[in-house]
């Protein structure tokens, strides 16, 4: 975790957050395919857009975590990889080994205002979209 999210916490009640996660073991595709599954929706993650620490592609490229195939093998059936993302960038959205950052839900219009009042390496990441199953689509 590079900081507390204190902050984050108050600008999601601020700019009016349908729901949000934290994400944790899961990694990001698990806590986005509960959030799915919950809510009756598919979402559509961009995989360019995800901040990440340096270095952490190359890592994922090398290393993989039980706990990271565990995740992967809980959402692969649900999960749509677009032709062109790298394997390791799914690696690194199913890794386990993440602490404190958050999954945030809010409408399109407040997403920018939100990610500027947090700072830091918050970023509009996926969206939400119609769906008859929850699933998650990973594009580049």
């Amino acid at each position: 975790m590079l900081q507390s999210n204190k902050a984050a916490a108050a600008a999601m009640v601020a700019a009016g957050t349908v729901c949000a996660t934290d994400i944790t073991g899961f990694g990001f595709l698990g806590h986005a395919l509960e959030v799915a599954k919950a809510s009756g929706v598919g979402v559509r993650v961009f995989a360019s857009r995800v901040p990440q620490l340096p270095q952490a592609l190359a890592f994922a490229e090398k290393y993989v975590p039980g706990g990271l195939t565990k995740n992967l093998k809980f959402a692969e059936p649900h999960i749509k990889v677009a032709e062109g993302v790298p394997s390791a960038m799914v690696n690194l959205l199913a890794d386990p080994q993440t602490s404190g950052g958050l999954l945030v839900a809010l409408p399109p219009a407040r997403a920018a205002a939100y990610a500027a009042e947090v700072g830091g390496p918050a970023a509009a990441v996926a969206e939400v979209f119609a769906s008859p199953s929850p699933v998650i689509e990973v594009l580049n």
